[in-house]
C-alpha cells in the first residue's frame, strides 16, 4: 500500500482534472476545483439575451450560449464579453492613448470572461465539468484603440482561467486574438470550443482490479506518460481512454490519502 501510495504522489498535479465542488461560489455561482486542487469560484450561468422582439417568432432566442454536438462531442459557445468586478461590461478603445481603457484592466475584464465561459460550459454539462477532457481553441477580441498591438496580453486573462481550471496540457489550445475596433462596443470578448467525455458512466465503467494494478504497474514504470501507459499495458487497459487514466489514478490517489487521514 505504501508503495502503492508512493507512486501515485509522483504524479505531478498538473494532471489533475478539475470537478465541480458543492456549494455556491462568493460570485453566486458554481465553485470548481482547478488543477492544482484550489477552489476557483464562478459567476451565475446566463442565458441568452437579445430574443427577437416581432414576427412569427417574437420571444424567441436568437442563439444558444453554448451547443455540445452529440457526434464530436465538441462543446462550443457564444462570445462572452469581458465584464468589471460588478458584473457591467466596459466600452471602449483599450491601450495607452489618453481616455482609453488601460491594457491591465483590460487583462482583469478577459480574466472575467473567462469566468464566465467556465460558468457556461459547467451549466452546459450539468454541473459535471471534469467531462472537459481538452480546450481546443480560444478566440479573443480586443476593441483596439490607435496604435495598439498587445491583443494577446489582454487575452492572456482569458486564457489563465483555463490554464488555472484544466492545466498547462489540457487548458491550452490554439488561440487567435483580433482587433475588433469601435464597432465591437465592449472592451473585451472571448469565446472557446473543447472536447467533452461521455457520461462518466458510458466512457468509465467499473474499473477492475485487474485494471487498477496494470495502471500502477505502468505509473511505476512509466511516470506521467499516459501514452506510454496506455501503450505498455494494452492488453488489460485497451478497453480506457488515455483520459481515462488520468482520471482513475487520481481517483485512487485521493481515496488512498483519504483512508490513510483515517488511520
Amino acid at each position: 500500500m505504501l508503495s502503492r501510495l508512493s507512486t501515485l504522489r509522483k504524479i505531478s498535479s498538473s494532471h489533475r482534472l478539475a470537478s465541480t465542488l458543492p456549494g455556491v461560489s462568493t460570485l453566486g455561482g458554481a465553485i470548481i476545483e482547478g488543477f492544482r486542487g484550489q477552489e476557483i469560484h464562478l459567476p451565475p450561468a446566463e442565458g441568452p439575451v437579445g430574443p427577437i422582439a416581432e414576427g412569427v417568432n417574437a420571444g424567441l432566442a436568437t442563439y444558444k450560449k453554448a451547443y455540445l454536438c452529440p457526434h464530436t462531442n465538441i462543446l462550443r459557445t457564444s462570445t462572452h464579453v469581458g465584464v468589471d468586478s460588478t458584473g457591467t461590461a466596459p466600452k471602449g478603445p483599450v491601450g495607452s492613448n489618453p481616455g482609453e481603457i488601460p491594457i491591465d484592466e483590460a487583462h482583469s475584464y478577459a480574466r472575467n470572461s473567462g469566468l464566465r465561459l467556465l460558468a457556461t460550459l459547467n451549466d452546459n454539462l450539468d454541473g459535471d465539468i471534469s467531462r472537459i477532457e481538452q480546450i481546443l481553441s480560444l478566440k479573443g477580441m480586443v476593441n483596439e484603440g490607435e496604435g495598439f498591438s498587445q491583443h494577446g496580453g489582454v487575452i492572456n486573462g482569458c486564457s489563465e482561467v483555463f490554464i488555472d481550471a484544466f492545466g498547462p496540457d489540457n487548458g491550452v489550445g490554439i488561440r487567435v486574438c483580433s482587433g475588433a475596433g469601435p464597432a465591437s462596443g465592449s472592451a473585451v470578448s472571448c469565446e472557446v470550443e473543447c472536447t467533452v467525455h461521455k457520461l462518466s458512466s458510458v466512457v468509465w465503467p467499473v474499473w477492475t482490479a485487474a485494471e487498477e494494478e496494470a495502471l500502477m504497474r505502468g505509473i511505476k514504470m512509466h511516470g506521467q506518460d499516459w501514452e506510454k501507459i496506455h501503450k505498455s499495458e494494452n492488453e488489460v487497459l485497451k478497453g480506457r481512454t488515455v483520459a481515462a487514466l488520468k482520471h482513475r489514478s487520481f481517483r485512487i490517489r485521493n481515496k488512498n490519502d483519504n483512508n490513510e487521514n483515517n488511520v
